[in-house]
């Protein structure tokens, strides 16, 4: 018996003594059970829940450390110090056997395991997640390891420790871990489960010396220690997948690989490349019949076959007698398919099988037919023998299909069909436009263990189904009724298991009932249904559109059942000229309204009932879970935005782009509130209040980001400004509102200075543009977290002072033409990104400073030394050498939109890793590209003299360098850039391609 068998047998015992229960392919335990289990077990397992104290028994055998998501602790202080302490509580560390290592935040903390590794030197198992274990490679004792899991790790985990693992089972590096295959590595003889990515499968040299695999994908090259003849020996194979089977030619090499005798094989996949020059049908064939496996083979998929027939084996009772799973994909040749003798078979399925053109099934739990455009026939014994055990049914793009034995007669399945179809879970039927096609409707009401049903490019007229999870209508130009969902009466009954609804495209559905028709759908796509507008939920996200949608009410949304709802978006409705409070009251979970492109809803209509009811108060309208709002080209009024947000007491994001109609933005003080909370007192308002949002006090203290756009007329009114400060705003975005501009950011003086206005000091990201034309000078106070700032079309700023901003790490200087004077860059110790266009005056003032720093005349740098990246607009050639000299640190260089620059200078330019260059028409030369060695990418847009000014030479190059000292010299030749165009010092492994257009 296998070691694997014997475990199983374990397992499962437990499971019948009630430690633990099965849930599908996982296993649980009982919190009590657990509570006993660590009990009984204290003695030799225990574990380490992050920082956590803990005392940690002598004679532990078996250790679990949970690292949590933590950086810092509450002090803000480094966790390592506390971690390691901990740490070395444990005395048992010469007696473990398990060490389990979970948390993402574990790559920071496995280095401290390194110095205990030294006395594990009875590790068996060891799992690590999340971390990279490279660094305690050189600590394991390789010996005893039996056991190696390492999710996330880095990829050249182990690379030298793991060939000397000689008794090593299990390696589990994840079926997307891609491990650094070292040649060495069929020395793993003990090996029997590799749990990875298919190419460190493909890698393995000579991988029949591990004989004691169990799963393996084999990639059969032109090589001997890749050729199929290294299967010969793996006996133990459960699983294999053999892919690029055309590189075998004859049918003695294919019998090479023994499969015959591979009596413990369950599962095999057989793959040629679809796409093969040297395709040989004759050749595909003969190697197939030489791939025969064992008679105890479960699961056989074929990918890519080009023979026109089954093997022989195929109809040969005895070697497939345990066969229950056939999958045929891409045998494009295949006419011919027998699957007669295969009594065992339970799942079949046929997918782009393109010449095939009729199939007898046998009794089945699963039948799959995709892309055959030729079958015309498919036929079994009629009735229950043939539909009793069937569970999944699938057939699409079937084009010519017109016989098919469950659907031969529409009355017998009409009355038969609960009998008939006792186990079918799952129905999807399209592009089969000959099947059903005289039947008026498709009746699986009865069907009571359907819960899936497909519906695609059928001309049934109705549908009568039952209670479904999920309910796809595609494409049904016929289709009138579905059941349920065109009559009238309760829906509970169908729709309370319903997980997913979609209907697309059936013009002639007529719907009785608003949607969803069930509060618990996760999932809907509703699109092309007369009388409905364009809806979906997509996991409490609710999207609705029409160009014909005049009312949002309870007749279009079912809002009773969208009470979970989180995100609400309104788009695209130009139409739409109304909402309804009562239904809008429902959405209590709401926690982000957006509306946009919907500039004839004014909501001047918006809570009718509430006008009528004047006892009715406007707090139960607005959720209190709301946090954002985002309305954006809409014709909604200032007073409506300013009752929706009265009763609001966590709003943190208001988003305006576009609104003509909000013209004024206010702050109602606490005592302005009292008296106000019905919308019914607001409709007797003046004009001006029409159009003037007006802000809740308690908004200002909620308030994270305020972000307005295009709003040429919008402006401040009324209040004390300077009482009116958002104490929580983080993000302030203003950008095409003059007017507002000078008041929120700061007033304007005689002197043309500007003050900073309602700027909190909370402020961590700034952007504001155009700036207010008479503004000169721009000196921000009091901003000690502001983090970035994009100031844009200043045509008068000459001065920007940035001394006080000591913790900006992005900042971000465009179309301010006039602008000379540039201060506090150096006391800028976070700033990490600099985007600057350049003019004239500011190279002049920019080079000075350089020259004096250069001679040694001004010990003050222009820079902070933690630039990391610089995007420079207008540079010119006297300005660029200096500047680029004092940034040897900087890893990413973008050189845009400089017509005079005809140079550049990239010598100390040593820790450049990424370099854009783009419309610098005369551009004749890169100096110094070969000391940066580090580059990894070039992206360069060029314009050479020898083409007219209207043409363009792309060079894009991406280039990803291989091992460190391993490069390959490349150019740029004369045929690819014009001999004016030089680039005389390009750097080894750097150009891979070339392309004039």
């Amino acid at each position: 018996m296998r070691l694997e068998e014997t475990g199983q047998q374990y397992l499962d015992r437990l499971v019948d003594l009630c430690f633990f229960q099965k849930v599908g392919s996982h296993y649980v335990m009982h919190d009590l059970m657990h509570v006993l289990a660590r009990k009984v077990s204290s003695s030799e397992c225990a574990t380490i829940d992050g920082l956590k104290p803990e005392a940690i028994h002598a004679s532990v055998r078996h250790l679990s450390i949970i690292i949590a998501d933590f950086d810092k602790d509450e002090h803000g202080s480094n966790p390592r110090e506390k971690f390691d302490k901990i740490l070395q509580k444990v005395r048992s560390w010469h007696k473990l056997r398990t060490l389990m290592v979970f948390g993402r935040s574990s790559i920071d903390f496995v280095g401290s395991l390194g110095t205990f590794f030294k006395e594990a030197k009875r590790l068996r198992f060891l799992s690590v997640t999340g971390a990279d274990i490279s660094s305690i490679d050189s600590f394991l004792n390789p010996c005893h390891l039996r056991y190696i899991s390492a999710y996330g790790a880095n990829s050249r985990v182990f690379r030298q420790a793991l060939t000397r693992c000689y008794h090593l089972q299990v390696l589990d590096v994840g079926i997307s871990g891609n491990l650094d295959v070292p040649t060495d590595m069929n020395n793993l003889v003990n090996l029997r489960h590799l749990i990875a990515h298919e190419k460190v499968h493909h890698a393995i040299v000579r991988v029949s010396k591990m004989t004691s695999l169990q799963e393996l994908k084999f990639k059969v090259q032109n090589v001997g220690s890749f050729g199929i003849g290294q299967l010969q020996s793996m006996n133990e194979l459960v699983l294999l997948g053999i892919s690029q089977l055309e590189n075998v030619k004859t049918k003695k090499e294919a019998r090479g690989a023994k499969l015959i005798d591979k009596e413990y094989l369950e599962t095999l996949s057989l793959s040629w490349e679809d796409s093969s020059m040297s395709f040989q049908p004759e050749a595909a064939k003969d190697v197939l019949e030489g791939l025969q496996p064992h008679q105890n083979l479960k699961t056989l998929e074929i990918t890519g076959y080009g023979g026109a027939t089954s093997p022989t084996w195929f109809s040969i009772v005895s070697s497939v007698t345990s066969l229950q799973v056939l999958h045929l994909e891409g045998c494009r040749e295949w006419q011919i398919l027998s699957i007669r003798e295969m009594h065992s078979l339970r799942k079949l399925t046929l997918i782009r099988m393109l010449n095939l053109m009729e199939i007898s099934v046998p009794s089945l739990e699963e039948l799959i037919l995709i892309g055959m455009p030729k079958l015309k026939k498919c036929t079994g014994s009629y009735g229950i023998e043939l539909t009793y055990h069937l569970r999944v049914l699938m057939i699409k793009n079937c084009h010519e299909l017109n016989e098919l034995t469950l659907f031969q007669s529409y009355s017998s399945f009409d009355a038969e069909q609960k009998s008939w179809f006792p186990s079918l879970r799952k129905l999807s039927i399209g592009q089969c436009p000959h099947i059903l096609n005289n039947w008026p409707i498709l009746p699986l009401s009865e069907m009571r263990a359907l819960s899936k049903l497909e519906l695609m490019e059928l001309h049934v007229v109705g549908v009568s189904v039952p209670s479904l999870e999920k309910l796809v209508l595609t494409k049904m130009p016929n289709l009138e009724f579905c059941s349920s969902l065109t009559t009238q009466g309760d829906q509970m009954g169908w729709s309370s298991n319903l997980r997913r609804l979609t209907i697309h495209d059936c013009p002639c559905l007529v719907v009785s009932h608003p949607f969803p028709p069930s509060a618990s759908i996760p999932e809907m796509s509703i699109r092309g249904v007369p009388g409905l507008a364009k809806m979906s939920i997509d996991h409490r996200w609710l999207t609705i559109e029409s160009t014909e949608l005049s009312v949002l009410d309870d007749s279009i949304l079912a809002f009773s059942n969208l009470g979970g709802i989180r995100l609400f978006r309104i788009r695209s409705c130009p139409n739409l000229i109304s909402l309804s409070s009562e239904s809008f009251s429902q959405l209590i979970a709401l926690e982000t309204l957006c509306i946009r492109d919907c500039p004839n809803l004014t909501m001047s209509n918006i809570m009718p009932e509430v006008v009528q009811e004047n006892s009715t108060s406007t707090s139960s309208l607005v959720p209190p879970s709301l946090k954002s709002v985002n309305i954006s080209t809409c014709g909604v009024t200032g007073r409506w935005l300013s009752q929706l947000l009265s009763h609001s007491q966590s709003l943190e994001e208001l988003l305006l782009t576009g609104c003509p109609q909000i013209k004024f933005l206010s702050v109602i003080q606490p005592r302005e509130t009292e008296g106000t909370s019905s919308l019914a007192s607001a409709v007797m308002t003046s004009a001006q209040d029409e159009h003037e949002l007006k802000l809740p006090y308690n908004l200002l203290c909620s308030l994270k980001v305020l972000w307005i756009q295009q709003s040429l007329d919008l402006k401040f009114f009324g209040g004390n400004r300077h009482s009116t400060r958002f104490t929580s705003l983080t993000q302030l975005f203003l950008h095409g509102c003059p007017k507002l501009l000078s008041i929120l950011v700061g007033e304007t003086k005689d002197d043309g200075t500007m003050e900073v206005g309602l700027l909190p000091p909370s402020l961590e990201d700034l952007s504001i543009g155009p700036l207010p034309e008479n503004l000169q000078s721009f000196t921000p106070e009091g901003l000690l977290y502001l983090k970035k700032l994009r100031l844009s079309y200043g045509p008068c700023l000459k001065s920007v002072q940035l001394h006080s901003c000591t913790a900006l790490e992005e900042l971000d200087i465009m179309g301010c033409v006039q602008l000379t004077v540039l201060e506090g860059l150096q006391f800028l110790s976070s700033l990490r990104s600099l985007k600057m266009e350049m003019n004239s005056e500011l190279s002049c003032a920019w080079d000075l400073k350089l020259q004096e720093q250069e001679q040694g005349g001004n010990q003050i740098q222009l820079f902070p030394r933690s630039l990391d990246k610089l995007e420079i607009t207008a540079v010119t050639d006297w300005v660029q050498s200096r500047l680029l000299s004092c940034l040897p640190a900087m890893t990413k260089l973008a050189v845009q939109r400089s017509p005079e620059l005809t140079s550049l200078q990239l010598a100390c330019c040593t820790a450049l890793k990424v370099l854009e260059i783009g419309d610098c028409d005369l551009l004749a030369s890169i100096e110094g590209l070969q000391f940066c060695r580090n580059l990894t990418s070039l992206k360069a847009v060029l314009q050479t003299a020898d083409f007219p000014k209207t043409s363009t030479v792309w060079l894009c190059v991406w280039c990803k360098l291989g091992e460190p000292n391993r490069r390959t010299r490349e150019s740029i030749t004369a045929s690819n850039l014009t001999p004016r165009t030089s680039i005389p010092e390009m750097p080894e492994s750097l150009i891979t391609s070339c392309k004039p257009i």
